[in-house]
């Protein structure tokens, strides 16, 4: 009866503990941010778990992210930037667009799928531009299925918005990110048309999350709570092994 009892007490105080760990591992947001690097660092795999790429741009042009100052940065000094040439120029930029052939978007792959990703889109239009800017946030499955967008308000110069798109599960394989829509930048007096570009700075994903499957409700639960009751498991086990 004694040993019944010590096992009971064992399996309740590791289903708390498992619940507390959860909880604790839920908490811990995973930043990327530029501001880690110097001015001119190749960001695609300084990351453990995601993998960053510059789609787009001008022929020619690479698909490095780079760490780059921008005064615009809504976190420190340096924001992502990407290659702006052709011709191996060395010639870059912080400016991320959907719209145009010569504007890059940022792509964002993450090692295993996410159920959360936030980005800060910042409006970057030449002070005294008669424009605004739009941000918008796209995030696919592992099939490449659009799964949900996030679009900012009108942002002036200067301005940032923390864009965030959060799953019931961990379901996001990757994300772009740039401006959206058309702009119009008064030159003389003529209203030139010109594509939205938006600065992206500071992104924040929750990492891995694994799906358990109780009476037709799926919970999420990070890796680590696996690990911790594989081996809270373990040592029960050897534990009930040695009363035994």
């Amino acid at each position: 009866m004694a040993n019944t009892k010590v096992n009971i007490l064992a399996w309740v105080l590791a289903g708390f503990f498992l619940l507390s760990f959860s909880s604790l591992a839920d908490a811990a947001p995973v930043y990327v941010e530029p501001d880690a690097y110097v001015d001119g660092a190749i960001l695609n795999n300084a990351h453990v778990g995601v993998t960053l790429s510059a789609l787009g741009g001008y022929f020619g042009a690479d698909n490095n992210v780079y760490s780059r100052f921008s005064s615009l940065a809504s976190t420190g000094t340096q924001v992502f930037g990407n290659s702006w040439d052709s011709e191996g120029a060395g010639d870059f930029t912080t400016r991320w667009g959907f719209a145009d052939f010569f504007q890059s978007h940022l792509k964002v792959e993450f090692d295993s799928p996410v159920s959360s990703v936030s980005i800060d889109a910042i409006g970057n239009d030449p002070l005294g531009a008669e424009s605004v800017d739009l941000g918008l946030l796209k995030a696919y499955n592992a099939a490449d299925e659009l799964i949900a967008t996030y679009e900012t308000a009108e942002l002036a110069t200067g301005i940032a918005e923390t864009m965030t798109i959060t799953r019931p599960t961990a379901e996001i394989a990757y994300i772009l990110a740039a401006g959206t829509g058309v702009n119009f930048i008064e030159i003389g007096s003529n209203l030139i048309p010109t594509y939205a570009t938006i600065d992206l700075d500071n992104m924040v994903y929750d990492g891995m999350m694994l799906d358990i499957e109780l009476q037709g409700i799926v919970i999420p639960l990070p890796p680590a709570v696996w690990l911790g009751f594989a081996l809270l498991a373990s040592g029960i086990f050897w534990q009930l092994r040695r009363r035994a």
